[in-house]
């Protein structure tokens, strides 16, 4: 998930993030975390705007944090 930090303070493109979270195993995640991380994948494959894209990502990241 640290390629989510990044890509959020723009050290990271946007084609690196895609490819980090499709390499994420959601069956080895919480339902919530693997929900938080299938969303920020929908929104990144709908073409969503950065602003919109930034704020499903940091969801995703305290998602991540909580239940880890």
């Amino acid at each position: 998930m640290r390629t989510i930090s990044r890509w959020l303070v723009r050290r990271r493109p946007e084609k690196e993030l895609r490819a980090e979270l499709d390499a994420v195993d959601l069956t080895r995640l919480e339902p919530g975390q693997a929900e938080a991380v299938h969303e920020l994948q929908d929104e990144l494959a709908a073409g969503a705007d950065r602003p919109d894209l930034e704020a499903i990502a940091r969801e995703t990241l305290d998602a991540v944090g909580r239940n880890a």
